[in-house]
């Protein structure tokens, strides 16, 4: 399974509880430049894999020359975006943290197209790039084919706000027969950002591509599950 790990969707939080029941060489973890002589590396290892994850995005598959079985984590999008925000706030690696800190506001941010990933970027991530890459995405035909790569290509959609739940579909996916532990990683701590009504509005306006396939798929998780790919079947 190639795992989509989406940022502030527990993705953290769910590797470490998945680690321990994979050997070396059965787990691959990419969050770093995947090109040159680094890709050649990593398709060889991806050969082996039973487990890849990492921030990649659909389409990923075949630059790793490895079947196209994908997995993912979703959240709450309002909730995604403020834990990100919180997130650029509080690092000061963070290209955005001077800026945030000098008074940007979320609304702001996600206005100016600065990231991607405060725009649909769960959306994006089942997106076949480069169209996935351009600075806004809005339109409907982007939300359809997020769905039918999710319809045609994945195995496994979690929800962040079922953690437990989520982590024993993926126990089940595997085979993990032991109860699972469940971590909490990353959890913001500390004084809020503020927000205003302005910025909450401006989450919705654009990311209602993000909200529609996060309520599609909570809206009856269990149900949504049984209509995906067998992993064996993409494998």
């Amino acid at each position: 399974m190639i795992f989509l790990h989406l940022p502030k969707t527990a993705g953290t939080s769910l590797r470490t509880a998945l680690d321990p029941h994979f050997g070396d060489d059965e787990k691959l973890y990419l969050y770093g430049d995947l090109s040159g002589e680094n890709l050649l590396a990593q398709r060889e290892r991806a050969k082996r894999a039973r487990l890849i994850y990492g921030h990649v995005s659909f389409g990923v598959h075949g630059n790793l020359a490895v079947p196209s079985c994908y997995g993912a984590m979703l959240r709450r999008p309002k909730d995604r975006i403020i834990s990100l925000f919180h997130h650029f706030s509080r690092d000061a690696h963070s290209p955005y943290y001077e800026e945030i800190r000098n008074g940007l506001t979320l609304a702001q941010f996600i206005e100016s197209g600065r990231s991607v990933e405060t725009n649909n970027h769960m959306t994006r991530n089942f997106m076949t790039w480069p169209e996935a890459g351009q600075q806004f995405v809005l339109e409907r035909e982007h939300f359809e084919s997020a769905m039918k790569t999710i319809a045609s290509y994945c195995c496994y959609i979690g929800l962040q706000e079922r953690f437990r739940e989520s982590l024993l579909r993926l126990h089940e996916i595997f085979g993990i027969s032991s109860d699972p532990m469940v971590p909490e990683l990353n959890c913001y701590e500390g004084e809020a950002v503020p927000f205003s009504e302005e910025d909450y509005d401006c989450i919705v306006r654009y990311n209602k591509l993000d909200i529609e396939l996060y309520d599609t798929v909570a809206r009856d998780w269990e149900g949504f599950q049984s209509t995906l790919n067998p992993m064996e079947s993409l494998g």
